[in-house]
């Protein structure tokens, strides 16, 4: 694996949880959107962007624009809400306009797809309790 120079070091909030902390915002016009910090799950088996619960989308005004099938990691085939929401990194100012799924879960979940738009590789140090970005896009 090719070691590239520049990384960022965040830690793991929780032993064996990777998560990483972001402000999850209604996508639109609004001056005063609504925003939400939240500590969203690293999950690797999830090829898409991000994903929200429906509960949070509803807070923040974010409404389903349209249905998609996906493919769970027990390999069942779920349809699924996709709405657009804004999500900004404290390591970054740039803003992420993205589909995002609004499912029934209790947790936001950053896919791969996203994680690769930050960064070209990352690394889950449980015993160092950090997750390492290397060559950060953003």
């Amino acid at each position: 694996m090719k070691t590239q120079s520049k990384h960022l070091d965040l830690p793991l909030l929780e032993t064996l949880y990777p998560t990483l902390g972001c402000t999850v915002l209604g996508s639109g016009e609004a001056l005063n959107k609504k925003k939400i910090q939240v500590q969203a799950l690293i999950d690797t088996g999830f090829d898409d962007f991000f994903s929200i619960p429906k509960s949070l989308a509803n807070e923040l005004g974010i409404t389903e624009l349209k249905e998609t099938e996906v493919q769970l990691g027990n390999g069942d085939q779920v349809t699924v809400d996709v709405g657009i929401c804004e999500l900004i990194f404290p390591f970054s100012n740039e803003i992420f306009v993205m589909n995002t799924i609004i499912d029934e879960d209790d947790e936001c979940l950053i896919g791969m797809s996203l994680l690769s738009e930050i960064c070209s590789s990352f690394e889950i140090n449980f015993e160092q309790e950090v997750i390492r970005l290397y060559g950060l896009n953003i």
